[in-house]
């Protein structure tokens, strides 16, 4: 068994597999001049919040710099240093400000997003991030408090507030909304051991999801090449003009489908709430929307339903579709982190 091992809570729900390979000394990608400039900028704009807290009239505390812990890149991590301990492993965390009312202390938590990300969050709160949630949870755990949740539109300077989990209805601030956490810290806690245990065997567990935008982006990517398609490392570069021209126009396609998307999302999200309060049917602007109340989907699964019936009566409830071209198409992103 390892010797108490030490996660990070900003990575309390991440892939398993990743923090397995990181017990086990598995080297991540190097972070390019890019990358920490950015993350530069992010630290900067938690500055830009924590004044706009402040300017509502709260106490912001600012931590600093941490004596104790240092940055993957050498730098120096700031925050409050907040930490958990357990019979297997020990969480540690950099809390970004904490606030006094009325004599209390609450963590404050924020986050930095560009607008398409920002409107997903104000549009899905944590169930579009679950790292969030499982980092906030971390945090709420050691504080045993309600936490202040700040999400600033990087595009815009705009600014979601809420309070996380005031179960017992402790703070009641003008303009911040309360939300609650559907997963639970025990779920962390289980989750971890289990990660624990995989790594006192020496093996890697196979990343338990389909590989997905984030995989991607993955600083341990290589250690998936039996279960991340990885065509655009085996790929070889070539140099027709017509090809590049079709490339030009599938990255744009790309970007404004991305943008269509969140305008959408947005545009349905204030159409469906004035439907559901007010009125279920209407048109609006060459808009027509028709409001018919929650259904549910029925799915089957069909791995059980193999185990339940026999092989020929499975083949015949099963239909079985027409051939079709399957491919991966995706826009490359260079070292810089930039579309080539």
């Amino acid at each position: 068994m390892l010797d108490n091992p030490v996660f990070r809570m900003s990575s309390a729900t991440a892939c398993p597999k990743i923090l397995v390979a990181e017990k086990l000394g598995y080297e991540p990608k190097q972070k390019t001049r890019s990358d920490l400039d950015r993350l530069q900028y992010y630290s900067w704009l938690e500055d830009v919040a924590a004044k706009q807290i402040a300017s509502l009239g709260y106490e912001v505390l600012d931590a600093g710099l941490c004596p104790l812990c240092t940055n993957p890149d050498g730098g120096q991590r700031s925050g409050f240093h907040v930490g958990l301990n357990f019979p297997l492993f020990s969480l540690v965390g950099h809390v970004d400000r904490q606030v006094r009312i009325d004599g209390k202390t609450y963590p404050v938590e924020i986050k930095s997003l560009g607008r398409f990300s920002w409107q997903r969050f104000k549009n899905n709160q944590f169930e579009s991030f679950h790292d969030y949630e499982g980092q906030e949870l971390c945090y709420l755990e050691y504080y045993k408090t309600p936490g202040i949740y700040w999400v600033l539109n990087r595009d815009t300077g705009d600014s979601l507030k809420y309070i996380v989990n005031d179960h017992k209805n402790i703070l009641n601030l003008p303009g911040f909304e309360k939300i609650f956490l559907a997963k639970t810290f025990a779920e962390i806690e289980e989750q971890i051991t289990s990660v624990v245990i995989d790594a006192s065997c020496g093996e890697l567990p196979n990343a338990p999801f389909e590989p997905d935008g984030k995989c991607r982006y993955c600083d341990y990517q290589y250690l998936c090449l039996d279960q991340v398609e990885t065509d655009v490392n085996k790929t070889s570069e070539i140099n027709i003009p017509e090809l590049s021209e079709a490339a030009r126009l599938y990255q744009e396609g790309v970007r404004m489908e991305k943008e269509g998307a969140e305008r959408k999302s947005s545009a349905i999200s204030t159409l469906l709430g004035f439907a559901k309060s007010n009125q279920p049917k209407f048109k609006i602007s060459g808009v027509s929307f028709s409001y018919s109340g929650q259904k549910t989907r029925t799915t089957c699964d069909m791995d059980l339903l193999k185990t339940m019936i026999d092989d020929d009566t499975y083949n015949k409830v099963i239909r079985v579709g027409r051939p079709y071209d399957s491919y991966t198409v995706r826009v490359v992103k260079d070292e810089n982190g930039g579309a080539e």
